[in-house]
């Protein structure tokens, strides 16, 4: 199974589509992707009823 998330440019304040709430303090300042790997997983694995 495949998860996609969208991150929109730091340009994007306002609707429509994506946008910032809160802007990052910096352009590289977003966590690393295998963080977000660990949470989806977690996240799927409560929904689905088999986490550890």
């Amino acid at each position: 199974m495949n998860n996609y998330l969208g991150v929109p440019t730091l340009a994007r304040t306002a609707l429509p589509g994506p946008y910032w709430v809160v802007l990052p303090r910096f352009e590289g300042d977003l966590c690393e992707p295998s963080a977000v790997e660990g949470l989806v997983t977690a996240g799927s694995a409560v929904l689905s009823g088999t986490e550890q």
